[in-house]
C-alpha cells in the first residue's frame, strides 16, 4: 500500500506539470508565497547524522549504541487549492544493538481532498491526539517504534494507513478514522526472557472490516479553552506476550514465547485553558479490553489513567510542569505458584504488566521540562525529567541544540534509566541509557 501511494504521488505531480507547465517556472521551492498558477509544489528535508553511545556494563567502556546516517526527502503538491499530496521518504543505514540496517521508508504519503466544510484524507498518516506533554492516554492510532533511538521523539512515531473525514463546522469540529490494517509498535521484545524459551510466530490480524479499528473526535476551539472527547475501539497498538508448552523431537518440553494483539475500547478527553499567566492542560482516557480479558494473561487488566499540567513562560525560559497517575481496575497480585509451568504464567503475567505499567493498582508519576534560550534564541537548553514515586523509577532527557548557521543544527543530550531491580526502567538501565551527538542540515 506504501508503495502504491509513492506511485499515485509521482503521477499526481507529473500530471500537474503537463496540465501546466508555469508549475517548475513560478513556483518556489520551500517557499510559502502563492503564485498565479493553480498548480504548486515544494520540496525540502534534511540530512542528518547520529550517534548513541554508553558504558558496557561487562567492559565499564563506553560503545556505541547506535549510529546512523539519514536522509530525508518531503514532497508537496496541491491543485486548486481543494487538491492536496504530501510524501515523507526517509532512507536510514547504520547500526544499533539489535541489528544492521539499510532502509528506505516511507514517512508519511496521502492525498487529501478539501470540499466545502469536509476534509477527505486517504494514506500512511501520523495521527497525534492529546494535549499532554510526553504521555498522551487519548493516542491510541499512531503505532510507536521503540527501536529508534533519536533526539526528537516524535521520530519514534509510525505511520498507519488511515481513511480518514474531519467536518469543520467553526469552533466545532468532527472527525472520523477508520484503520483497515492492523500495524503493531515496534518493541524490544528480541530476546526471551524466560531461560530456555524460544520465540514463536506472532498473532496478529491481518486486514479487513472485522479487525479494522475505528475513532471519532470532536474538536471545540474557544478563545478562553480549547478541547476534545473520543473514542477509540480497536485492536491496540502494544500487543501483549503469551506463552504455550511445546515439545521438540525428543518429546522435551520448552516454552514458546509470542507477541498476541487484542481489542481494546477507549473513552478520553483533553483541555487546555489559561488561568492569569499560567497555562492548564489535561488529559483523561478510560481504557477497557473488550472481550474476557481474565482468561487472556497477554491482554491488561482496564485502567484509567488522567494527567494534569500546569506551564509558564517568561521572557526566554519557560516550564511545564505534569501529575500522571493511574488507577488499574480489577487488580489481582500475582498468585503463589504451585506448578512448574505456574512459574512460567507468572513470569509472562509480570512481563506483561511491566509494559503495560500494571505492576501496581495506582501509580502516581511527576514530569518536568524546564527550557532555556540563550544567546539570540541560537541556543535551546531544556531537560526533561519523569519520576514515579510508586515504583521509584526515574528517565531524564537533557537536550542542547544549537544553530550554528542557517538550517544547521548541533544537538548534544542523553537519554537516561534508573530503577529498581524488577521494574521496567531497571531491566532498561544498562541496555538504553546514552549520551548522544546529531548534526542536522535542513533544506
Amino acid at each position: 500500500m506504501k508503495y502504491q501511494l509513492i506511485v499515485l504521488f509521482f503521477l499526481l505531480l507529473v500530471g500537474l506539470a503537463h496540465a501546466d507547465l508555469s508549475l517548475f517556472e513560478e513556483s518556489v521551492v520551500g517557499s510559502d508565497q502563492k503564485n498565479s498558477s493553480p498548480f504548486s509544489y515544494q520540496i525540502n528535508g534534511y540530512v542528518r547524522g547520529v550517534y548513541f553511545g554508553g558504558k558496557n556494563t561487562d567492559t565499564n567502556k563506553i560503545e556505541s549504541k547506535s549510529k546512523y546516517s539519514e536522509f530525508a526527502l518531503k514532497l508537496s503538491g496541491s491543485a486548486y487549492d481543494n487538491l492536496n499530496a504530501y510524501l515523507e521518504l526517509r532512507h536510514t543505514f547504520g547500526d544499533d544493538l539489535f541489528e544492521d540496517y539499510n532502509d528506505t521508508t516511507v514517512r508519511e504519503g496521502y492525498l487529501s481532498l478539501y470540499l466545502g466544510n469536509f476534509d477527505f484524507i486517504i494514506g500512511e498518516q501520523i495521527i497525534v491526539w492529546g494535549r499532554a506533554d510526553g504521555i498522551n492516554p487519548t493516542n491510541n492510532i499512531t503505532p510507536i517504534n521503540y527501536k529508534v533511538r533519536s533526539s526528537d521523539e516524535d521520530d519514534k512515531r509510525e505511520s498507519n494507513f488511515l481513511v480518514r473525514a474531519v467536518y469543520n463546522m467553526n469552533p466545532i469540529k468532527f472527525e472520523a478514522i477508520w484503520v483497515p490494517e492492523y500495524q503493531a509498535c515496534e518493541t524490544t521484545f528480541a530476546t526471551p526472557f524466560i531461560e530456555g524459551a524460544v520465540l514463536g510466530k506472532d498473532e496478529v490480524p491481518g486486514s479487513g472490516l472485522d479487525t479494522g479499528s475505528y475513532a471519532f473526535k470532536t474538536h471545540f476551539e474557544y478563545p478562553s479553552i480549547d478541547g476534545s472527547v473520543s473514542y477509540y475501539n480497536g485492536l491496540d497498538v502494544n500487543p501483549g506476550v503469551d506463552y504455550e508448552v511445546a515439545y521438540d523431537g525428543y518429546l522435551q518440553p520448552y516454552t514458546r514465547l509470542f507477541q498476541s494483539s487484542y481489542r481494546i475500547s477507549v473513552l478520553g478527553a483533553d483541555f487546555s485553558t489559561t488561568i492569569g499567566s499560567f497555562g492548564l492542560r489535561g488529559e483523561f482516557a478510560y481504557k477497557r479490553p473488550t472481550g474476557k480479558y481474565r482468561d487472556r494473561i497477554y491482554v491488561p487488566k482496564p485502567e484509567m489513567q488522567y494527567i494534569l499540567g500546569v506551564d509558564r513562560e517568561k521572557g526566554n525560559f519557560s516550564i511545564l510542569a505534569q501529575y500522571i497517575g493511574k488507577y488499574v481496575d480489577d487488580f489481582e497480585p500475582l498468585s503463589p505458584p504451585k506448578t512448574p509451568e505456574d512459574i512460567i504464567k507468572n513470569e509472562v503475567i509480570f512481563y506483561n504488566r511491566l509494559s503495560s505499567s500494571q505492576v501496581e493498582e495506582m501509580t502516581h508519576s511527576i514530569s518536568m521540562r524546564p527550557k532555556l534560550e540563550l544567546l539570540n534564541e541560537t541556543l535551546e537548553l531544556e531537560i526533561l525529567g519523569v519520576y514515579n514515586a510508586t515504583t521509584e523509577e526515574i528517565y531524564l532527557k537533557p537536550l542542547a541544540t544549537f544553530d550554528v548557521v542557517d538550517d544547521l543544527k548541533l544537538i548534544l543530550g542523553g537519554e537516561f534509566y534508573w530503577g529498581p531491580e524488577k521494574t521496567l526502567y531497571g531491566m532498561m538501565e544498562d541496555q538504553q541509557s546514552a549520551v548522544f551527538i546529531e548534526i542536522k542540515k535542513s533544506f
